[in-house]
């Protein structure tokens, strides 16, 4: 069974938990796939994607404008 969170941000946006932290507390959750979503910037997708896979977790990274 999949469990997943699909709308994440991290302090590059406007979270207040680094990718780590996320995952992991995805991971003590049992999530299985996440989304990583920030406001105008495409900063750290690799890393963030690259941490996930450590935590045998499957992520995305989706950038969402604020601007119209």
């Amino acid at each position: 069974m999949y469990r997943a969170d699909l709308h994440l941000h991290t302090t590059i946006s406007d979270g207040s938990e680094d990718a780590v932290q996320i995952l992991e507390t995805a991971k003590q959750a049992g999530l299985t796939h996440l989304a990583f979503t920030s406001h105008d910037t495409t900063k750290m997708w690799e890393k963030y994607i690259a941490e996930a896979e450590e935590y045998s977790i499957h992520a995305l990274h989706l950038w969402c404008s604020s601007h119209r």
